[in-house]
């Protein structure tokens, strides 16, 4: 009793500790986390990047008026917003239609008239048809309608967290004043303020939620309060001190992180309820508390062992993910099952010898009843092995035709919050600007040839004409655009004039070009002019489909662009997070694999029998096929943050298998026959596979209150999988450990 007390006391501190620390907790979001690295397409991207600037340092601010915004009074606070904000914090650059002005060549000078005349309203309509004619302004700085204006932002490059929550909440409070009908925001900086702020809603209310289900199950399983406290407190306290290793150790918070709360929470409780179980049988059978507690650590210390160390080698196989979240994520989830794992077996049973057996418990009626359903069980599965067989191969025929059908044709839109602020700025964006999916074309000039060479420039506006067919790709922007805005002023800035100059004309213009702002250069050519970009922005079509459209304007470019003068190579940020869905694809694939190699080779060693072997494996691989099958029928794509889910499955699901077979194995060598000993094993561990899986399944239903889809897609597979997992423990495995485990002089079972 002595070392219960100090056990106990050991690990109340510990939790109290790790309450003190969670203020310490960091979270982040960037969408360039979702890279992946060591991928040579980064590797270029960076390379490019360095020689000019990010493609997504920009802030947009898009301020909408129903009636129009060609109206003096709504010009005119747009005006003055665009000139204070670049007082901004972590803003370097403002600019809207209303400070833009066209350069015109008069025979004494280059001057510059307004590009909407503020103080003449009778010139707003001209203003008005112009600007909508004109590509260097439709969808970057109006929408089509003309009933919204864009103020671009230009921010510092990699803007960090602190940074950008202040510079989101100084614009907030700079536009209240003005009282427009509507402001809507774009940018690499918003999305980290709110998505990191939506991550620490879902930790909250995942928590809460979840703590609340597991009480109610808590207290429908033992009917006692003292057993319901005995069970919550140590679910909890492995919670509490996990979010207190993280928060210690400074690993950071990320877009997956709501499901670590569910996670603990239902494994943590996984194990709690079979130690508790096992304690409850020994005292039932006569044993004090002190003997109890030996037995049950004895007798459970090899099955939860293995039920750790498979769920933590499921965790640890995403580190195989060359994406740092997943990454990250399996390595947050080991700390989380190890924590569970020594709180289940060293709290939990020095705070269970503090009471009694009626303290804990209700035993009644009930225990009968499960009696009862268990011994229906085993004669049901001795009486119909075929027709468990053929009802199974029927269900796989199913789940292939299901896992047929799944996509990796994720959007951006997806990983947003439902109904969230971002989500409506980043679709407005969408609906009516270019949207937000960077789209760049690297211009790689060959031989001696420079980036403004009159060849080189004249093949890239190919290039852009062919890009303005493309309903999806909008707000093109390059070299091309500054000599054709030239030679549009040269001819009186007639709109007719804005086309590629002859070769004499363009290199007549090389002296206006040179006295262009540095800033100006740097984005559209390198300093030493070896290479160009055309920025682009494409609609969040789903990376598969925008696959599709980088792949067939590779095959114009390849058939209608002279490749003697240059190379053109797609990049930018759009590209890698595209590009992501190809890793998952496959990493996924190897990820799971390498989960059930590992753990396979692992109860191999264990069992020490082929047969038993099979006889784990086989349905524990049941359930993965059913997880396809479902994203296959449910229109579930196949992305980051679904990617964790098969080899978190397979993890928890051999859980239960490893119960069974260990009880059945003690069984067989106390002399039990091969059916006697599925139905003892049945009788002792059925009650606690049907209470963690009733856990499991409303356990992650929880993530149904999730904002994200992701995580509520996720939720719905883990629940339903591992559903489908307990029907395999108990339907399939004693079918095959009857065909493959025979005691002597016995015949097959299925002939």
């Amino acid at each position: 009793m002595k070392r219960s007390k100090w056990i106990v006391g050991v690990f109340v501190t510990l939790g109290l500790l790790s309450v003190l620390s969670l203020t310490n907790l960091k979270f982040s979001f960037d969408f360039e986390q979702f890279f992946p690295t060591g991928d040579k397409e980064l590797d270029f991207y960076k390379a490019f990047r360095k020689e000019f600037e990010a493609d997504d340092n920009f802030l947009l601010v898009a301020i909408g008026r129903k009636e129009g915004v060609f109206d003096s009074s709504f010009l005119a606070k747009v005006q003055d917003f665009t000139l204070k904000a670049r007082d901004l914090p972590s803003v370097t650059e403002s600019q809207s239609l209303t400070k833009l002005e066209y350069p015109i060549k008069t025979p004494f000078a280059i001057t510059t008239i307004p590009v909407i005349h503020l103080d003449d309203p009778s010139q707003y309509e001209a203003d008005k048809k112009r600007i909508l004619q004109d590509e260097r302004f439709r969808y970057a700085f109006i929408d089509d309608e003309a009933k919204t204006l864009v103020v671009f932002l230009k921010t510092t490059d990699a803007v960090l967290l602190p940074e950008a929550t202040k510079l989101v909440n100084d614009l907030d409070a700079m536009l209240k004043p003005y009282n427009f009908e509507e402001a809507h925001y774009l940018g690499r900086a918003y999305f980290q303020k709110e998505i990191v702020e939506m991550e620490k809603f879902e930790v909250a209310l995942s928590t809460l939620v979840a703590g609340i289900l597991v009480t109610f199950v808590m207290g429908w399983i033992f009917k006692r309060f003292w057993g319901a406290v005995i069970a919550l407190s140590s679910i909890l306290l492995a919670l509490l001190i996990f979010l207190g290793i993280l928060s210690v150790t400074g690993r950071e918070m990320t877009a997956l992180s709501a499901l670590y709360p569910v996670l603990m929470l239902i494994l943590g409780t996984f194990d709690v309820i079979h130690i508790m179980s096992k304690y409850i049988d020994e005292v039932r059978k006569g044993h004090g508390t002190e003997e109890a507690v030996r037995i049950t650590i004895k007798e459970m210390s090899l099955a939860t062992f293995l039920t750790y160390s498979t769920t933590a080698i499921g965790f640890l196989t995403l580190l195989s993910c060359n994406i740092v979240p997943i990454q990250d994520f399996g390595i947050n989830a080991t700390i989380g099952v190890t924590v569970a794992y020594v709180v289940a077996m060293v709290f939990t049973p020095a705070f269970l010898s503090f009471f009694t057996l009626d303290q804990i418990v209700k035993i009644g009626v009930e225990t009968d009843r499960w009696n009862s359903l268990f011994e229906k069980l085993h004669i049901f599965t001795r009486m119909n092995p075929k027709g468990i067989i053929v009802a199974t191969m029927a269900v796989l025929g199913l789940c292939f035709w299901g896992i047929s059908m799944i996509t990796t044709n994720y959007r951006i839109e997806g990983q947003l919050p439902k109904g969230g602020r971002v989500t409506g700025d980043f679709l407005y964006f969408e609906k009516a600007f270019a949207g937000f999916r960077p789209f760049e074309f690297a211009i790689l000039p060959k031989g001696d040839r420079k980036a403004q060479d009159f060849e080189v420039v004249n093949e890239m506006d190919k290039i852009e004409q062919h890009l303005h067919t493309i309903p999806s790709v909008r707000a093109i922007n390059s070299i091309t655009t500054v000599y054709k805005s030239i030679h549009e002023m040269n001819n009186g800035n007639n709109p007719a004039a804005y086309v590629m100059p002859t070769k004499e004309e363009f290199e007549t213009y090389g002296y206006i070009i040179s006295k262009l702002p540095k800033t100006t250069a740097n984005v559209l050519v390198s300093k030493d002019k070896r290479k160009a970009r055309i920025a682009t922005r494409i609609s969040d079509l789903g990376a598969d489909s925008v696959k599709a459209v980088g792949y067939s304007i590779d095959r114009w470019i390849k058939a209608n662009i002279d490749t003697n003068i240059m190379d053109v190579h797609r990049t930018g940020t759009g590209l890698l997070l595209d590009k992501n869905s190809e890793y998952v694809r496959d990493q996924t694939v190897y990820g799971m694999l390498l989960s059930v190699l590992i753990i396979s080779i692992l109860m191999a060693f264990i069992l020490k029998d082929w047969r038993m072997t099979i006889i784990f494996l086989v349905p524990n691989l049941f359930p993965l096929i059913i997880c396809g099958a479902f994203m296959g029928f449910w229109g579930i794509e196949l992305e980051a943050g679904i990617s964790i889910v098969f080899s978190v499955i397979f993890g928890i699901a051999v859980d239960d298998t490893i119960h069974t077979l260990s009880k059945f194995k003690v069984f067989r060598e106390k002399g039990f026959s091969v059916d006697d000993s599925l139905r003892e094993t049945i009788m002792e561990v059925g009650k606690p596979m049907f209470q963690t899986a009733i856990i499991l399944f409303f356990g992650f239903l929880v993530m149904l209150f999730s904002a994200t889809p992701t995580s509520v897609h996720i939720g719905l597979l883990m629940s339903f999988t591992l559903a489908s997992a307990l029907l395999s423990d108990l339907f399939m495995l004693p079918v095959l450990v009857r065909l493959l485990i025979k005691d002597k002089n016995t015949t097959p079972i299925i002939g």
